[in-house]
């Protein structure tokens, strides 16, 4: 297998005799391409050695990344007809653990888990058996050695306009570039993309959308469990872009426009229901200062909380309250997770980094908190006027004349989800729907002060329109 995404010579600055300006990269090429969603990929196909304890046989197996009703990666195995196999005699009652290992001229291996047994009569004489189950963690092909770069494939990230690029069909412009102390990460759009989205957006489901490259931004090869480290990292920071769960997938090593290496691995991803998030459409400069998406900061902070111990715990936490709020269909739930993920960076903000006293946080009330976190984070706390019903049911009424402002009516609103009481004052759907929204984009906005980002976001709560972040 050859990679395609290296770019062919000349300088990136353009010819300055000439005035010509730069060529236009080549968009970096998919090692694996899904057409149609939840099209099944086929990994390997060959022949397999299995072993379980003392016991191993060879035999013909596929390994493929399967996407319904959860993206997997599982495999299948022909028990060979000649063979007596004690494993499958009778029904499985649970799964067992197995080796896989590739034979021939591609090497792999990784543990899996035998889930199932099928038999079919093969021309009337004998069975056709057929172990499969699904890959535990990670399935390593290949010589784990530094290479020039590095590729990975994205399932359903929503579409931007980036910088240009050229693929053997199209030009288009929808790069993404970040770059961080060591790395420089871009990230293209599948060639033929707006076909395979009109299909996502028909039927929903999973396909690959972008595949992305890393490098190091002084030449230098880049290592495997450098990457291996990032894969976390990488996770979270995908997964925030989105506002839904998605991360790296097919990880593949390339050098000298060869594949050294690949890890196979079942992603975590939430399934396509279209674009929901603070993403900016565009990426590119706007007018005004600071109006680019820069989202190096973003994870370059992330990169960097593994050293301390408060941001290791908070974030990764946080972000997957708000992704799990931002995806989940049912008004309450999305409240209550959006919640969650606003405490813990009250939390972050007035107890780690102020020095509030534990005590003091615990007694303080949750809509208090988050009025401090928010005004930390220059978030006005004003009910936009444009969350109509949420407006109104915050306004004084008659038993209880308080003005509610956003963390107090959020507060109202999951304290009544989880305490059901009469005469709430956010309680009809509409109000607890905005509500939902408000949280959601509290949350978003505390991440993404702390985690230094400073561009464009998309305002959930006044129009979708895309505006500066408060903080800049």
């Amino acid at each position: 297998m050859r990679d395609r995404t290296r770019t062919t010579g000349g300088s990136v600055h353009g010819d300055p005799a000439t005035n010509a300006p730069p060529p236009t990269p080549s968009a970096i090429a998919a090692l694996y391409q899904t057409t149609e969603p939840d099209e099944t990929l086929i990994l390997f196909d060959g022949v397999i050695r299995l072993s379980r304890e003392a016991a191993t046989m060879d035999g013909h197996g596929t390994i493929q990344l399967e996407w319904v009703p959860d993206p997997r990666v599982v495999f299948r195995f022909d028990i060979p007809p000649q063979i007596d196999f004690p494993w499958t005699m009778g029904a499985m009652t649970a799964p067992f653990e197995v080796t896989l290992e590739l034979l021939g001229d591609r090497h792999g291996r990784g543990t899996a888990h035998a889930s199932g047994l099928t038999m079919q009569m093969e021309q009337g004489v004998s069975f056709l058996r057929t172990l499969y189950g699904y890959v535990d963690t990670e399935f390593e092909v290949g010589n784990p050695a530094a290479t020039d770069s590095v590729v990975f494939h994205v399932p359903n990230f929503p579409r931007f306009m980036g910088t240009n690029v050229s693929s053997e069909s199209a030009h288009y412009a929808e790069r993404l570039t970040t770059q961080t102390t060591n790395w420089t990460i871009e990230i293209d759009a599948i060639p033929d993309h707006l076909e395979l989205r009109r299909k996502l957006e028909a039927s929903g489901g999973y396909a690959i959308t972008h595949v992305g490259r890393i490098r190091h931004v002084n030449g230098k090869a880049v290592g495997y469990e450098a990457i291996r480290e990032m894969g976390t990292v990488l996770r979270m920071w995908l997964s925030l872009l989105r506002s839904q769960r998605t991360e790296p997938v097919l990880i593949c090593g390339i050098h000298d426009g060869v594949v050294v290496w690949e890890r196979w691995g079942s992603p975590s991803v939430d399934s396509w229901i279209g674009r929901r998030g603070w993403l900016p459409s565009t990426l590119l400069q706007q007018s005004g200062p600071n109006a680019s998406a820069n989202f190096g900061p973003i994870l370059q902070t992330l990169l960097d909380i593994r050293a301390n111990s408060d941001l290791s715990r908070v974030i990764p936490h946080a972000i997957d309250w708000y992704t799990q709020a931002a995806t989940t269909i049912h008004v309450g739930t999305r409240v209550i997770l959006a919640q969650a993920g606003l405490e813990i960076m009250s939390w972050l903000r007035l107890v780690s980094e102020i020095g509030i006293n534990e005590a003091t946080f615990t007694n303080m009330p949750a809509s208090d908190a988050l009025r401090l976190a928010l005004d930390h984070a220059l978030v006005d706390p004003v009910i936009p006027t444009a969350l109509s019903a949420l407006y109104s049911a915050a306004q004084p009424q008659q038993g209880d004349a308080r003005q509610l402002d956003g963390p107090g009516a959020i507060t109202e609103s999951r304290n009544g989800t989880l305490h059901p009481k009469p005469n709430l004052r956010v309680g009809d759907d509409l109000a607890m729907i905005e509500g939902g929204q408000l949280a959601l984009r509290y949350l978003e906005m505390l991440l993404l002060q702390r985690l230094g980002y400073t561009g464009a976001a998309v305002n959930r709560v006044n129009g979708w329109e895309t505006e500066l972040v408060p903080w800049r």
